[in-house]
């Protein structure tokens, strides 16, 4: 079986330490979300993911209400940053949650457009900032703000799917079947 430590909500994110390197992070995060579903889920694969906005060392967590998403959107206006995500997975077995860990982060390059005050402030009180790192949504209306990315669409989104996908069948968690 495969379990996913976001849907059980069994977790809660730590807050990033002072000087801490957004990859690093994103991974500890990631982290936080998979040990504790792995140790109650021995005999699962679990995966944990967490997805991070970095804008050049700051680390832009999610909105507490709208402006501070305004806020965060007024900084990331006309600037490229990164996104990160970071995935957790616990392979089954009998040992440790710890020892079953295997961890992988991906970036990509987002370019944020130069838009004027009032979509900003539009956007940041439609409601789809408040659980998104970053103040906003790719894959809702928060991507007609990005003007392009360099890197894997999946991994602005939350999941780097080639990257994981390609890790799952190197591990043995996954494998191909024959139709």
């Amino acid at each position: 079986p495969v379990v996913t430590a976001d849907s059980l909500g069994a977790f809660s994110e730590p807050l990033p330490a002072a000087g801490q390197e957004p990859e690093a992070y994103a991974r500890a995060a990631a982290l936080a979300k998979t040990l504790p579903v792995a140790a109650q889920h021995p005999e699962a694969c679990v995966l944990g993911a967490d997805t991070i906005v970095a804008l050049g060392k700051d680390i832009l967590g999610k909105p507490k209400d709208p402006g501070e998403a305004l806020a965060m959107l007024k900084r990331l206006n006309g600037r490229a940053h990164r996104v990160i995500t970071a995935c957790a997975i616990a392979k089954p077995g009998t040992e440790a949650a710890r020892q079953r860990l295997e961890t992988i982060v991906d970036s990509t390059d987002v370019f944020f457009g130069q838009w004027p005050l009032s979509v900003l402030e539009a956007y940041a009180t439609c409601g789809e900032p408040m659980d998104k790192a970053g103040a906003y949504a790719i894959q809702g209306a928060g991507g007609g703000l990005i003007t392009g990315i360099q890197g894997s669409w999946s991994t602005v989104v939350g999941l780097p799917l080639p990257l994981l996908l390609t890790h799952l069948l190197t591990l043995g968690v996954i494998a191909p079947r024959p139709h």
